[in-house]
């Protein structure tokens, strides 16, 4: 009998939850891993990198943070995972694009510059894929005239995974394909023009 009872009594309705306050905490808890970015321990910074690459295009309000911590944090996987972030915001991460620009310009007229922030500048770029086609002309730049091998690799992958490119982008690549004295820089410039090419017939 208890059991029929337990059976025929209507199962009590979960209360709703108003969507506008799903909005507020969700905000809430990226404005905590904001603040969790700036933490001085690297496993806290690490937590909030990975957090916020799980909210994608939501995170808009961690971009500015998120690309500064890609191109200057001491830890290798906080700016690996602060990339991912930016890259799986989709267009949102555009707004990167002025801070990791400006950091491609970090290099003199002789080629030389602080190559870890040139590396992380155009390791960040490429995560954005074809949202980065306005940073071609720096990452052309960099590939041609960078006196270190590293940058000019990480220029010419960024260029592989942005996909898009002018004819300038096209000429550098092919220069650094025949005479970089770096096989792996030609290897990957041999790599990015021919997805380029693939993906852009008219070029």
């Amino acid at each position: 009998m208890n059991l029929l009872k337990l059976l025929i009594t209507p199962t009590p309705r979960l209360p709703k939850i108003d969507p506008q306050t799903i909005e507020i905490q969700k905000n809430q808890e990226i404005q905590r891993l904001i603040e969790e970015l700036k933490d001085s321990r690297e496993g806290f910074r690490l937590r909030a990198a990975i957090d916020l690459s799980k909210f994608g295009s939501e995170a808009k309000l961690a971009i500015i943070p998120l690309a500064n911590i890609a191109l200057k944090d001491s830890n290798e996987y906080v700016r690996h995972y602060a990339r991912v972030a930016l890259g799986n915001m989709g267009p949102e991460a555009k707004d990167a694009l002025p801070i990791l620009i400006e950091a491609l310009g970090n290099m003199d007229v002789t080629g030389n510059g602080d190559s870890f922030l040139l590396q992380n500048a155009a390791d960040a770029l490429g995560e954005l894929r074809a949202e980065a086609k306005d940073a071609l002309p720096a990452l052309a730049k960099i590939l041609k005239e960078s006196t270190n091998w590293e940058v000019r690799r990480e220029a010419a992958f960024a260029l592989e995974r942005i996909g898009l490119a002018n004819k300038e982008t096209i000429t550098r690549l092919e220069e650094a394909q025949r005479r970089d004295l770096n096989a792996v820089v030609r290897y990957h410039s041999a790599r990015a023009l021919e997805k380029i090419k693939f993906l852009n017939q008219n070029l």
